[in-house]
């Protein structure tokens, strides 16, 4: 199956840029960095603007942007910084006509920008911004994928708590969206971090204590 659609996607350009696509998403929404970056190297490769396949191309921008800028956190590469602010852009122009479907999309999409350029508080804003826009429109997956981005960041200026609540609530959405798999990859990490977040004093939570910390590492690896 896998060489079919390798065979299909050589000899017809929509097919190319889908099963790139395909595998970057996957990668960007299981947190493997790696993969990420390696899928968005060969995307943009194949990718090309066309209106026959518009509805499908707003939802690649969508995750390519968000793609970019974490891309830019982890190697400082400013072209990766330039693709991200270039999709928010298109973003933002689709959002004028169509605020439903597309204001969501755009306002995490600046909050990404904001976390990349330091800028916290901006951040902070369009975070929860985009998650009750996605939340008011009805688009359960960009609700989860807000939170999930948004309790990252949290966890990045130290609002332990604040990043607590983001996960749990992340974790409710992708089961509510039908998407188990991923959200079971979130609820260890929320579970093991509500000890972190509200620490024992008692001696014999030593190790408990030591065991959230490793616990947090790990989580950050994924920012």
């Amino acid at each position: 199956m896998h060489l079919y659609s390798t065979k299909r996607s050589q000899k017809n350009p929509f097919a190319a840029q889908a099963f790139r696509f395909q595998g970057l998403m996957i990668s960007f929404i299981y947190r493997d960095f790696e993969a990420t970056k390696n899928a968005a190297e060969k995307y943009i490769g194949c990718k090309f603007d066309s209106w026959v396949a518009l509805s499908y191309n707003t939802i690649e921008t969508f995750i390519f942007g968000l793609v970019s800028f974490w891309i830019y956190r982890k190697t400082n590469c400013i072209q990766w910084l330039e693709t991200g602010v270039h999709t928010k852009q298109m973003m933002q122009r689709w959002s004028e006509t169509s605020q439903w479907n597309f204001l969501q999309k755009f306002y995490l999409l600046d909050a990404e920008e904001h976390f990349c350029n330091e800028r916290y508080g901006s951040a902070k804003q369009s975070y929860d911004v985009a998650v009750s826009y996605a939340a008011r429109h009805k688009f359960i997956f960009d609700e989860a994928l807000a939170c999930e981005l948004a309790g990252y960041f949290s966890l990045d200026i130290k609002e332990n708590s604040t990043s607590f609540d983001y996960f749990k609530r992340a974790y409710e959405k992708y089961q509510s969206w039908g998407a188990h798999g991923k959200a079971t990859t979130l609820r260890p990490l929320w579970n093991n971090f509500q000890q972190y977040v509200q620490p024992c004093q008692k001696p014999e939570c030593e190790l408990a204590s030591s065991q959230n910390a490793r616990s947090e590492k790990k989580l950050r690896q994924k920012i």
